[in-house]
């Protein structure tokens, strides 16, 4: 998913990559030994080590803003009219919600 949305230093461990680890200690019930890492590493730091937070390291938002059609607007609202609950209004989230965010340009 990294790599389809142009984001080349996430989502692999070679040269050049963010270093966003999580390292689990192999056990027989997976829900529990997914639930607490062992190690949490951000940026190559150890940031949690046995589900304790050691060193806070503030995040960003990553977004990519490909090309629009609004010509299918009309076709998906009137799909979100008659199968979701939701308004189609309720998606768009505005760019000063997202908090500290980059944008990635689209490969």
């Amino acid at each position: 998913p990294a790599r389809a949305l142009g984001l080349m230093n996430k989502g692999h461990l070679g040269v050049g990559a963010d270093a966003d680890v999580a390292i689990y200690e192999n056990r027989e019930d997976k829900e529990e030994m997914f639930a607490r890492p062992r190690y949490v590493l951000k940026g190559g730091e150890v940031v949690a080590r046995d589900g304790k937070i050691g060193l806070a390291r503030p995040g960003r938002t990553l977004y990519v803003a490909p090309p629009y059609d609004s010509g299918i607007e009309a076709h998906v609202r009137k799909q979100f009219q008659e199968a979701y609950t939701v308004s189609f209004d309720n998606y768009a989230i505005p760019l000063d919600h997202l908090g500290p965010s980059q944008c990635i340009p689209c490969a």
